[in-house]
């Protein structure tokens, strides 16, 4: 194994942590853990990976990955290094490429007494579910769990659905890359959602952002045309609303990475985002319903058009003068 040294200004990030990892109590110091977390999930990308990680007792961790990482261009990197009063970090570039580091947030820095197993295994679970090519094995002194999810978005997308059975409808999954905005998404219609679900880049969002109500859009413009498919010019009266209502997914989206929170916040704002989600959405459910219905047929207010549609057709057929009387 070849040591490899990370060049940092190290005094300048110890002198104000709270501008890279939001707090210096026990959320910072999740925060740094998973910054490094996500180091590697960018660094592979799209490629399988699989992540190894030891909690020790004495709070440090060990992590093991089987790609590789280039230090010059990973500032979390940095960041763990100045943050920690011990790090150890070991790249080879003989195949197969490993890496490990072993660190161990500063107490001088952080106030915390104990790093918690599943708060660890929690973040891992709902990373592996966001990346269905990630594989975790997170284990300490007494536990050990193997993490993956090659469903991806379908599993998260599952537990949020209530009294949902598999029988059912199923969700379809779209993948897309749209204006260098990558989009994945899990959706189905006909259940109402406890909860909107989107990430970006890893992290979840509240409050909705441009991501979401791209889709929505998205969604409701395919509806449309979807009606007038099916129906024509039929006067069946429905809202963005009535649709919206209906539909429960997961999305999480991918620019650049938001090492700072103001960046997040401008994507969450960004009407570029919320065109390049609109317009893959629009384009991958036009691939879909060409061969496949299901997914609008599950909608109430698909439902309730067809029935209103039948129920139309029969009075006309059987009392043709209803027609020239409306």
């Amino acid at each position: 194994m070849q040591e490899m040294t990370v060049y940092v200004d190290i005094e300048t990030i110890r002198k104000r942590p709270g501008l890279y990892v939001g707090t210096t109590n026990q959320t910072g110091v999740y925060s740094l853990i998973f910054m490094l977390v996500d180091g590697f999930i960018h660094a592979c990308n799209k490629n399988s990976v699989f992540i190894e990680i030891t909690l020790n007792d004495d709070n440090s961790l060990v992590f093991t990955c089987n790609r590789p990482i280039v230090e010059d261009d990973n500032m979390s990197l940095a960041i763990v290094s100045a943050l920690s009063d011990i790090f150890e970090l070991n790249n080879s570039n003989e195949r197969p490429h490993t890496k490990k580091i072993k660190f161990r947030p500063c107490n001088d820095i952080f106030t915390y007494e104990r790093i918690e197993y599943y708060k660890l295994f929690n973040r891992l679970k709902e990373l592996a579910q966001l990346n269905g090519h990630l594989i975790f094995q997170l284990m300490d002194s007494t536990n050990k769990n193997l993490i993956q999810y090659q469903d991806g978005l379908k599993t998260m997308l599952f537990e949020n659905i209530y009294n949902f059975h598999l029988d059912e409808s199923q969700p379809i999954n779209i993948d897309f890359i749209e204006d260098d905005v990558k989009v994945s998404l899990s959706m189905l219609l006909g259940h109402s959602a406890d909860a909107t679900i989107s990430y970006v880049n890893n992290y979840k969002t509240h409050g909705g952002g441009t991501h979401v109500h791209g889709l929505y859009e998205g969604v409701f413009y395919s509806f449309k045309q979807y009606i007038k498919i099916y129906f024509g010019a039929a006067n069946i009266k429905y809202t963005k609303k009535d649709i919206i209502k209906d539909l429960n997914f997961v999305i999480s989206i991918r620019t650049e990475r938001p090492l700072w929170s103001g960046n997040t916040k401008r994507i969450l704002s960004d009407n570029r985002v919320k065109a390049a989600v609109k317009n893959g959405v629009i384009k991958s459910l036009d691939k879909i319903i060409e061969s496949d219905q299901s997914f609008f047929n599950a909608s109430s207010v698909m439902r309730m058009a067809a029935f209103m549609h039948v129920f139309k057709s029969s009075l006309k057929e059987n009392h043709p003068d209803i027609e020239r009387s409306e």
